[in-house]
């Protein structure tokens, strides 16, 4: 700054998990609530649970440790079954054809608290996300693990299953532990890579622990410079906005994307109705990519750019 511009602002460093948290609750609109926020780890911690208000901000109320991470516990699984960092949602999709019949108790055990991790599974990582579990973890489960681009079999299903179920009741175990040690029960923010696994969040919507649950759209580590922007705001005695549409990326005219499609040689044509068509398309089986409007933040779609089709259909 001081080369380029000739002054230097103050700097102000934000914990990892508080930059989740910020994210989560300054976005949601919500006056108070409980917050929760869940990772693989950040700057020394896995996870942090707290309380704010906008009156009195973020209060930390405890932190969840590095060697206690279901975000690690989650990678581990990953990998174990072919995948690469950031395919967990694939694991999450693959769980549904499986069954719950293999034991992670000794990885993971869900106890009064929440969960404890053991360690003597993990191999830690250092650079990237690959190599991460032990030669005891691939003991554990008798070397089945799948190579990249390996055949999908039945083991591999209910391990996902196995492991995602594992997921479902620790992300509700440590909901209610949260409730318990906040004075806010009625609203929970949840945020952190954790956040984007859909499966276990259903489960926490059934649970009915809280009234309402706000995951913002971005709850990864993408979503860290919003959260560290509205704590900056907060510094300069600005007044937080909550997000009001995650549709805030780029759009394009008639015009730009018929000329695009005309320049890759695509095949089109222009109808009234859009939803009438691609109702009848996905009937058909046909996969669709949906596109409309300005594109969302996020790693989730959210509608307007989608890839849609009929889940009724086994070979989906």
């Amino acid at each position: 700054f001081n080369e380029n511009f000739g002054c230097c602002p103050k700097i102000i460093l934000v914990h990892h998990q508080l930059g989740h948290i910020a994210t989560a609750f300054y976005s949601s609109g919500f006056t108070e609530a409980t917050c929760i926020s869940l990772d693989g780890f950040g700057d020394g911690q896995s996870g942090l649970i707290a309380e704010a208000s906008l009156k009195n901000g973020i209060k930390k109320i405890e932190y969840v440790q590095k060697d206690n991470s279901f975000g690690n516990f989650y990678t581990m699984v990953t990998e174990f079954l072919g995948y690469t960092t950031g395919d967990e949602y694939k694991v999450m999709g693959l769980a549904a054809y499986g069954k719950n019949n293999l034991d992670f108790s000794k990885v993971v055990k869900i106890n009064s608290k929440y969960w404890k991790f053991n360690n003597g599974y993990y191999k830690g990582r250092k650079s990237t996300y690959l190599d991460t579990y032990s030669e005891k973890f691939r003991k554990e489960f008798k070397n089945y693990r799948r190579k990249p681009n390996e055949k999908i079999n039945y083991f591999h299903k209910n391990f996902a299953a196995s492991a995602q179920a594992i997921a479902n009741r620790g992300l509700v175990k440590i909901f209610k532990y949260a409730k318990n040690l906040s004075k806010f029960k009625g609203k929970v923010c949840f945020a952190g890579g954790v956040a984007l696994n859909c499966t276990a969040v259903k489960e926490i919507l059934y649970s009915k622990l809280f009234d309402e649950i706000y995951i913002p759209p971005n709850p990864s580590d993408r979503g860290l410079p919003v959260g560290c922007a509205y704590l900056g705001a907060l510094y300069l005695k600005q007044v937080p906005k909550k997000l009001t549409s995650p549709f805030l990326g780029s759009k394009y005219s008639d015009i730009t994307i018929k000329k695009e499609l005309e320049n890759n040689n695509c095949k089109f044509y222009k109808t009234g109705n859009p939803s009438k068509v691609a109702a009848n398309l996905l009937a058909k089986g046909k996969i669709i990519g949906w596109f409309q409007g300005r594109s969302e933040i996020g790693a989730r779609a959210l509608g307007n750019r989608s890839i849609l089709a009929d889940p009724r259909k086994k070979n989906m």
